[in-house]
């Protein structure tokens, strides 16, 4: 999740996904900077609810866990 993470967060700021002075294609009357961008963030709110559900399983010795 991490490498994912990092990878999209580098790509994200590169001409290559959002280009400056870009404005189309419009989508619902946006222009392309905003759309990707968010796109781009609903990418990373996947990733961070994914990674939670990845690795918030029982673990012993968790806090959480005393009874």
């Amino acid at each position: 999740m991490w490498a994912v993470s990092a990878v999209l967060a580098v790509v994200t700021f590169t001409p290559l996904v959002i280009p400056p002075y870009r404005i189309e294609p419009r989508l619902a009357a946006m222009p392309y900077t905003l759309w990707a961008g968010m796109i781009v963030a609903a990418l990373f709110v996947g990733l961070t609810a994914a990674a939670t559900r990845l690795y918030s399983g029982d673990e012993p010795g968790r806090d959480g866990d005393r009874e």
